[in-house]
């Protein structure tokens, strides 16, 4: 017993026959080549109808069929309207459409003929039709933080002139710095030099070898040193054995002149930095809209007032009420440009790091607890005073894709989006069918976007719940919609509450949607029940529609118009009992 004896090809129903009754349908060639094979063509090619062919199959048939349809059981049972809604894609289901067939790999496989491959390549194409977050969603963008950060260890001498220097504490004179070193600057090249100076050990001796592992001291450090120095003639003072030289105090003040010089020629650069950026600045007329001064002009009548209402307390506007509201602070004025915000996308960094911190031996156990004190007390005062930033702030290190963005990803969406809110208003109940159970999840966020009340059934769904579920449809008036996948949700139920049936996609296999539409269009329904599926234009769904409508065409020639009926049957009984001949 079947409701569906004939679903993809004519052979399904060869094979029903053949294990029902294997002595009456042996031969499989014969049965194809006498049915199946014309049928097929006939369906599939679009040439004429060979009724006598379509005659032949009925009366081989009308011996084993007998339908009773619910149509002949329930006379006033409303009729059916089928819609085929066609909906283009979305700019991103185009670039994906057209990069995944114009890929290698896709090509590779249809070229090879593997069947499997080439479904795989069939689902993958669907699922970009149905939402491009199925084929790759969009992702939730943030940095990569690296934590902890860099951590440097400076030597103790180093951290102690740093220290000094950080503090304005450290000294004039160079001998600090390379005390530990245990020697005494002699004398300095020119700039352009790789600083092979001189030095001498203290107590008059003769130069060494150690000359060239002492010119690791760092030029750099020894130019800021000098470039430190506050008193002319204390930098003059370089010594050989204690003893102040002539040539000694010549190339310091030769070193002093170009480096007077060079920050002669540093200010005169910012100077005239600072006249051509004012200079520019004056010559644009920048344009702003009314509502940008709006967000950016803070009165300052506001802030007067709001100081007087904080010493006077909120009594002292009684009369006024409304003034505190035309007045607003600038936490106030955050809190009602968050959507402007939120409509802005910030560029996010690929990777973070917190600033390198120095550690040495050097600094104490105090200073360590000082500084961070100090920095408990920045965050304390700092953080109220920064909160209506930090919406902004928080959209630069982390972004999530617009809700908006699952309808407007997608025409599908686009177009049902339509379609419910025309529903919606008409008070009909609507069941939603697809064959992805992922794609139930991205309905459910569609229609929570929308706020439509609904219910969801799938595979997962318990036996008891379905029938808590079906219930709850039917009978409660706040329930608009009713999300199901084709397999699970289109056999057993009985969804007579909805009047609107919607296809989002449509399966290969026509009885499937058969069986789907008819838990809503079943005997208990009251109204007409309007039917919507939803095919790409341009895709490989509208293929699928054309293969789904062709078994449907051969269904109505082999079995539909048949009349497998209990009248037809009672009547070529009493034809043959009154002797009008054996029929078919």
């Amino acid at each position: 017993i079947t409701g569906t004896p004939l679903q993809n090809d004519l052979m399904e129903l060869w094979s029903l026959m053949h294990f029902l009754m294997p002595h009456v349908f042996q031969s499989h060639s014969e049965f194809k080549n006498w049915f199946s094979s014309p049928l097929t063509g006939m369906v599939e090619g679009g040439g004429g109808v060979n009724m006598d062919l379509v005659s032949r199959l009925h009366g081989v048939l009308r011996p084993f069929l007998l339908r009773r349809l619910k149509s002949e059981v329930e006379k006033n049972l409303p009729g059916k309207v089928e819609h085929v809604v066609h909906c283009g894609l979305s700019k991103r289901q185009r670039r994906l459409y057209e990069e995944y067939m114009a890929s290698s790999d896709t090509s590779a496989t249809l070229t090879s003929g593997n069947l499997l491959g080439i479904i795989n390549c069939l689902m993958q194409l669907r699922k970009v039709c149905n939402h491009p977050d199925l084929f790759a969603g969009r992702p939730i963008v943030s940095a990569f933080d690296m934590i902890p950060g860099v951590e440097l260890r400076a030597p103790t001498a180093i951290a102690r002139f740093a220290a000094e220097r950080e503090r304005g504490e450290f000294s004039t004179s160079t001998s600090k710095l390379f005390a530990p070193l245990g020697l005494h600057l002699l004398s300095l090249e020119s700039e352009s030099s790789d600083f092979d100076g001189a030095f001498a050990f203290g107590g008059g001796e003769k130069w060494t070898a150690l000359e060239a592992k002492r010119r690791a001291v760092a030029r750099d450090v020894v130019l800021e040193a000098l470039a430190s120095a506050d008193d002319e003639d204390a930098s003059a003072r370089f010594v050989v054995g204690g003893r102040a030289t002539p040539a000694c105090s010549s190339a310091a003040s030769l070193f002093l002149e170009a480096r007077a010089a060079r920050r002669r020629a540093a200010r005169r650069f910012v100077a005239e930095r600072i006249a051509a950026n004012a200079a520019a600045a004056a010559e644009r007329v920048p344009v702003y809209g009314a509502d940008c001064r709006r967000a950016v002009t803070i009165h300052l009548p506001a802030r007067d007032c709001h100081a007087l209402a904080e010493r006077h307390g909120a009594g002292a506007f009684a009369a006024a009420p409304a003034l505190l509201e035309m007045v607003k602070k600038p936490a106030r004025r955050a809190v009602e440009a968050r959507d402007a915000i939120a409509a802005f996308v910030f560029a996010i960094p690929k990777a973070r790091a917190p600033a390198p911190t120095m550690t040495s031996a050097a600094v104490s156990s105090a200073a360590r607890l000082s500084a961070k004190a100090r920095d408990a007390w920045c965050q304390r005062v700092a953080f109220p005073a920064l909160a209506p930033l930090r919406h902004a702030h928080v959209r630069r290190q982390l972004f999530f894709p617009d809700r908006r963005l699952v309808q407007f990803d997608c025409g599908k969406l686009q177009a049902l989006a339509t379609l419910l809110r025309t529903l919606k208003s008409g008070g009909h109940k609507v069941l939603i069918f697809t064959q992805m159970t992922k794609m139930l999840d991205i309905l459910e966020a569609f229609l929570n976007l929308y706020g439509y009340a609904y219910c969801r059934l799938d595979g997962s769904t318990r036996p008891e719940q379905r029938q808590i579920l079906m219930q709850r449809f039917n009978t409660d008036e706040r329930l608009f919609a009713f999300i199901l996948s084709t397999r699970s949700g289109g056999f057993g139920i009985n969804l007579t509450g909805a009047d609107t049936v919607v296809f989002y996609d449509s399966d290969w296999n026509p009885a499937m949607d058969q069986q789907a539409q008819d838990r809503a269009h079943r005997i208990g329904q009251t109204r007409e029940v309007h039917i919507y599926r939803m095919v790409c234009k341009g895709t490989i769904e509208e293929n699928i529609l054309k293969k789904s409508m062709q078994k449907r065409e051969l269904d109505h020639f082999a079995i539909q118009a048949g009349n497998f009926n209990t009248e037809h049957f009672t009547k070529e009984m009493a034809r043959r009992r009154d002797g009008g001949g054996d029929g078919d």
